[in-house]
């Protein structure tokens, strides 16, 4: 059975696709009635860019090819975004390999994207937040 099928059961057809299609429905005032945990969400760049101590961008922190380095930085964003906004889903830059000069993601190389994404989702979810890829 599952867990919150009660609660399932008592969302309208709209309120599920809703809950399907965004996770900012979750932060809308009938899905704390019906027994859904709010999800509070912020963006990791966001993050950075309202610190005191600005890191360098994520491209930049993937050219680094220090794995260790992005995933502290990862962490600390995640820990500042959760002590100031109660955040717990963050989203990350986009990870993915780019493929060509026109598409979003992190390098051109498929290992260095899949360690740097692993690094981090380490990072944030080290300081109890889900990171959202």
């Amino acid at each position: 059975m599952l867990k919150y099928k009660s609660i399932i059961d008592k969302l309208t057809v709209e309120q599920k696709l809703l809950l399907a299609s965004s996770v900012r429905s979750f932060s809308l005032p009938w899905a704390e009635q019906n027994g859904l945990s709010t999800i509070i969400f912020s963006d990791m760049e966001k993050v950075n860019a309202e610190t005191d101590n600005l890191y360098p961008s994520f491209s930049a922190l993937a050219n680094s090819w220090n794995t260790n380095l992005t995933c502290d930085v990862s962490k600390e964003l995640a820990e500042i975004a959760r002590k100031k906004d109660a955040v717990n889903l963050l989203f990350t830059p986009r990870l993915g390999v780019k493929c060509n000069p026109y598409c979003d993601g992190i390098s051109e190389d498929p290992y260095l994207a899949g360690t740097y994404a692993e690094a981090v989702s380490r990072g944030v979810s080290d300081a109890e937040v889900m990171p959202c890829l």
